[in-house]
C-alpha cells in the first residue's frame, strides 16, 4: 500500500532519531545538486514528479532542502536522471560536507566505486 506524501513526511519526521540510530545517513541540503540536474535538462518540477511517482510539489521540497534526502532517493533521482548513483551521492555528500572528497572516507568511496564494488 502506497502512503500519501503527507504521511511519508509525517513518518520522516517521527523516525528522525530511529534512522538517526541506525546510522541512516540523510543528505540535507544537497537539494542544490538535483535542482542543477534538472535545470540542465530542461525539465519541469511536474515530469521529474511523474518519473518518480510523487508530486511536484515533493520534488520541489526536495531541492529547497525542506525535506531530508535518503540514500534511496539519491537512488531514485540518478534512475530518472540516468546518472550514476555512487557519483551523485558523492556530489550530494560534498554539497553536505565540503571537504569530503579529499577526507580518508571520501578518497576511500571513490576506490570503492572505481573499482565496481559499490554496485549491487
Amino acid at each position: 500500500m502506497v502512503k500519501s506524501t503527507a504521511k511519508l513526511i509525517d513518518q520522516l519526521e517521527a523516525d528522525r532519531e530511529a534512522r538517526q540510530a541506525r546510522g541512516e545517513f540523510l543528505f540535507e541540503g544537497a537539494g542544490e545538486v538535483l535542482a542543477e540536474l534538472r535545470e540542465k535538462r530542461g525539465w519541469s518540477l511536474a515530469k521529474v514528479g511523474d518519473a518518480l511517482g510523487v508530486a511536484a510539489s515533493t520534488v520541489m521540497r526536495y531541492e529547497k532542502n525542506e525535506m531530508p534526502l535518503s540514500d534511496y532517493a539519491v537512488t531514485r533521482f540518478a534512475e530518472v536522471y540516468e546518472v550514476d548513483a555512487e557519483r551523485l551521492m558523492i556530489e550530494c555528500m560534498e554539497r553536505v560536507l565540503p571537504g569530503m572528497k579529499d577526507s580518508a572516507f571520501g578518497k576511500l568511496l571513490e576506490k570503492v566505486i572505481e573499482s565496481g564494488s559499490g554496485n549491487s
